[in-house]
């Protein structure tokens, strides 16, 4: 039979929350397909925000889960697309704010989207996303073959 002797670290609540409100991990965006996961991501500490257009019902559900959650969330009416009367919200955990505003700060200058047009800017969307680096950097260059990083 095997002993190992383990020592604990004992923290305070208050210093687990920090700690969990700083870390995160970059996530592969098969991870975030649908809303529902993609917000799941965010509730399991596994990146900082993430975006979700609320376009039927089911979407303002998820979004009283983040809120219910203790997320915070940035809201902004999309312009005329596909559906009417669309908003995009960009939730996120304490601790991302900057990523957050940034982020909203894209999708405002867009009409409330996050789009493909720029490489640069599209490059920056995946990585305020929190996804892996080198998926973004696939994403960009399959949609714009010539670009440099």
């Amino acid at each position: 039979m095997i002993f190992i002797d383990m020592k604990k670290i004992i923290i305070s609540e208050r210093q687990y929350n920090l700690i969990k409100e700083h870390l995160s991990e970059e996530i592969d965006p098969s991870e975030a397909y649908r809303d529902e996961d993609s917000l799941q991501t965010v509730l399991d500490g596994k990146r900082g925000v993430c975006f979700i257009v609320a376009y039927y019902p089911e979407h303002d559900d998820l979004l009283d889960i983040a809120r219910d959650s203790g997320l915070e969330i940035i809201s902004m009416p999309q312009d005329k697309g596909s559906f009417d009367d669309s908003t995009a919200n960009i939730v996120y955990r304490k601790g991302f704010e900057k990523k957050a505003l940034r982020l909203a700060a894209i999708a405002k200058k867009n009409g409330g989207y996050l789009p493909v047009k720029d490489p640069t800017e599209t490059y920056e969307i995946g990585i305020l996303l929190g996804y892996h680096p080198e998926k973004v950097r696939e994403f960009v260059l399959e949609k714009f073959p010539n670009f440099k990083f």
